[in-house]
Formats: C-alpha cells, sequence, structure tokens
C-alpha cells in the first residue's frame, strides 16, 4: 500500500474521502442518530472509539490474518470492541444509552468501520492505521454533527437541547428531512474539495 503523509490522511479521512459525506458508509445510523447534537456527538465518539481500537487490534494482527480470514477477524474485532463501547456507555452514560438506543449497537454491522478495517487497518503497521482511523472517525463526527445541528436548531428550535425559538421546520427532524440534508451536505462537500483539487492541481 502507497505510504501517504499525515497531511495526505488528514485530507482524506476529513474531507476528500469523508465517510459519510462522500463514501455514504454508515448513513442510515447517521440520519436517525443526528436527530439531536448530543445524540449525534455522542454517536460519532463511540464511532471514533471503536474505529481506533479496532485498526489498532487489527494492524497488530496483520502477520497472521490472511485474505481468506481478513473479512472474519474484522467483523469479529469490530463487534467485539462495539459490545464494550456499548457497556462502558451503558454503565456510565444511561441517557446517552437511553438517546441511542438500537442505533448504538448497530455500529457494529455499519460499513464504516467494515471497510475502514478490510481496506486500511489490517494492511499497514499500527501507527498509520492509528492515525487514518483517528481522521477517518473525526471525519463522521464532523459531518454528523454539523447535520444534527442544523437538523435541531431548524428543526426544532433547540441547540444542544438549549431551546432557541418556537417552532421550526419538522419536516428536517424527519429521516426523510435528514437524508436529504445529508444529500444537500454531500454535494456541497463534493463541489468545494473537487474545487480544492482542482486548484491544487493548477
Amino acid at each position: 500500500m502507497r505510504k501517504r503523509s499525515l497531511s495526505d490522511i488528514a485530507a482524506d479521512g476529513l474531507l476528500y474521502k469523508n465517510p459519510l459525506l462522500i463514501r455514504m458508509l454508515g448513513l442510515s445510523t447517521a440520519v436517525f442518530a443526528s436527530t439531536a447534537a448530543k445524540n449525534a456527538l455522542a454517536m460519532g465518539l463511540c464511532a471514533l472509539a471503536v474505529l481506533m481500537l479496532s485498526a489498532v487490534t487489527l494492524s497488530v494482527l496483520r502477520g497472521v490474518i490472511t485474505d481468506a480470514s481478513r473479512k472474519w477477524c474484522v467483523l469479529f474485532t469490530v463487534c467485539g470492541y462495539t459490545t464494550l463501547v456499548h457497556l462502558f456507555v451503558r454503565a456510565f452514560f444511561h441517557g446517552a444509552d437511553a438517546a441511542l438506543g438500537i442505533y448504538l449497537p448497530l455500529i457494529a454491522v455499519s460499513g464504516l468501520c467494515f471497510t475502514h478495517g478490510s481496506a486500511i487497518a489490517s494492511r499497514v503497521s499500527p501507527v498509520p492505521a492509528l492515525l487514518d482511523a483517528l481522521f477517518v472517525g473525526l471525519g463522521y463526527l464532523a459531518a454528523m454533527t454539523v447535520a444534527a445541528v442544523i437538523r435541531e436548531l431548524f428543526g426544532m428550535g433547540s441547540f444542544f437541547g438549549i431551546r432557541i425559538f418556537n417552532g421550526g421546520v419538522a419536516f428536517l427532524a424527519t429521516p426523510a428531512g435528514g437524508f436529504i440534508l445529508f444529500g444537500i451536505l454531500a454535494a456541497a462537500v463534493t463541489y468545494f474539495s473537487g474545487k480544492r483539487r482542482d486548484s491544487d492541481e493548477l
């Protein structure tokens, strides 16, 4: 695998290959978890933790993981860490656990973690794998939190649970509104990242 610089890893994870807005990984979970900014922040942090823990584990074990067993190793690793994170949240953050419900355990079967583990983490050394997981997770967290702030503020008139104004566009708080908003954000990111790439090539 081609060696990438830190700036390349950061730019890909946060912008050019943003897992949520460019690659559309974990989109369904993000739509349902982003009705409130607090929920999106909690879900994003949990996904980030699972990504980083899985990346380091799979990278350390890459010498004994064969091509035939790769997908099973990735699946079991991601499921194991998702369970640990879920139990941690359930034990210490009851509000977040109640708010996220079934969507937190669904990190285990999200394309976000599985794709990253198969394509990157199980094929490179621990430090690059950890850095890649960090920026991919931050890209996912940032995209979902931005969408959640927009949906909560303009859909329900509140910001992180604090009432700002009464009323709002209730459609934004629905799943359909969430999908449309993510589509608009994805289009904007694709457009501006393409413009940035074009200017870099000149």
